[in-house]
């Protein structure tokens, strides 16, 4: 979260457009029609991606898997960021680690997501990402 006044952002250091600020004057998200990504859940249901850098973690699946897996994922296990007009997902350092399409990528940096991607989150969720 960054303040209204942030023209970068505080953990990133990426540069901020109007909508990525937060605050009462500018929100945290982009207008509905500005969303292109989403990741899909197992039941169904999707998660917009809103913001040019979201974290995902464990609240996102409170709920939606067991109370026992859930704690095997991190708080802020993933960021997935949208720059120059690309998707990327990083693992956050997350204790059990991140997997995309099947390969760990944890402590490797950003991966470029191209829709359909399979986003497996410690080995509990696998999370489907599209694109519009």
């Amino acid at each position: 979260m960054n303040p209204a006044v942030n023209s970068f952002c505080y953990y990133c250091g990426a540069a901020l457009g109007e909508w990525e600020k937060t605050g009462p004057e500018t929100g945290t998200s982009a207008p509905a029609s500005a969303v292109r990504a989403r990741l899909k859940l197992p039941d169904n249901r999707e998660i917009p991606l809103a913001m040019r850098a979201q974290w995902i973690g464990r609240d996102d699946f409170n709920g939606i898997v067991s109370e026992n897996s859930v704690t095997y994922i991190s708080q802020r296990h993933l960021i997935i960021r949208f720059e120059n007009g690309l998707y990327y997902v990083e693992d956050q350092d997350s204790t059990n680690g991140t997997r995309l399409n099947g390969a760990e990528i944890k402590g490797k940096g950003k991966f470029e997501l191209n829709n359909s991607d399979l986003i497996e989150v410690a080995e509990v969720i696998t999370l489907i990402f599209r694109v519009a």
